[in-house]
């Protein structure tokens, strides 16, 4: 339904994927973003977000911008905050600066608040592993907090990676034998997320690994059927 006013620029991307994703129950969405990423220190399970903001702009003080720093998308769970920046493509675009001036930002909106900052770094990736920002939040101005060093580990996603995530996801949905009316709205979110990959110029083509050639193996009797039909041609060839 969207695809006609789909632009190919990263915003896009980033608004018409993630903006889906987080129409789903946060159970379902948190687990596509976990399965995502390769890293293994996410947690199970955040619970709902209590903020949801899309391009927030940040005090940019000490960060080297002019006028403000702008992440992609900013949420707030129960036990910690969550950067995304994503980029276009899937690799080589990301720049760690960039991840630098977002937790300086973040430190300068929330830093005094004191609680745990994870980032996820989405598309643009130069390796797989986690990398780790650490800055000092400086003491504040009225005494009423000390100065503290903010750690923030950065997870690692390919968008190709969320793709996956959700067939596999739809497809297993729709394997199920009592599906409810809110399985067959999730399967729907889905697949609206899936056509917009595909509107964005992500193959969504199955994968090989993920093939079913079960139906298509040949049947246990296929050398008993070959030897009648031998028998046959070797009678009519004789006669």
């Amino acid at each position: 339904m969207l695809g006609k006013f789909i632009t190919q620029c990263e915003d896009s991307l980033t608004a018409s994927v993630l903006t889906h994703l987080l129409h789903l129950p946060m159970e379902v969405c948190w687990r596509v973003i976990q399965q995502a990423c390769y890293t293994t220190e996410l947690p199970d399970t955040v619970g709902e977000p209590s903020e949801v903001e899309p391009w927030p702009k940040w005090n940019a003080h000490s960060t080297g911008n002019a006028n403000y720093v702008e992440p992609d998308v900013f949420l707030r769970f129960r036990e910690f905050d969550l950067i995304i920046e994503a980029k276009r493509w899937d690799d080589g675009q990301q720049d760690a600066a960039q991840w630098e001036r977002e937790v300086i930002a973040y430190a300068n909106e929330y830093g005094h608040e004191g609680r745990p900052l994870r980032m996820i770094a989405l598309g643009g990736i130069h390796h797989e592993h986690d990398d780790h920002l650490s800055i000092t939040v400086p003491a504040a101005a009225d005494g009423s907090a000390p100065a503290w060093t903010l750690n923030c580990p950065v997870h690692m996603c390919r968008w190709r990676g969320v793709l996956y995530q959700c067939q596999r996801m739809l497809r297993e949905l729709k394997g199920l034998k009592f599906p409810t009316s809110q399985t067959a709205a999730t399967c729907r979110v889905l697949a609206d997320v899936i056509d917009l990959f595909a509107w964005h110029s992500y193959s969504t083509r199955p994968w090989f690994a993920d093939a079913d050639f079960r139906p298509l193996a040949l049947s246990r009797q296929t050398p008993f059927h070959h030897s009648v039909l031998q028998s046959i041609s070797q009678r009519l060839s004789a006669s």
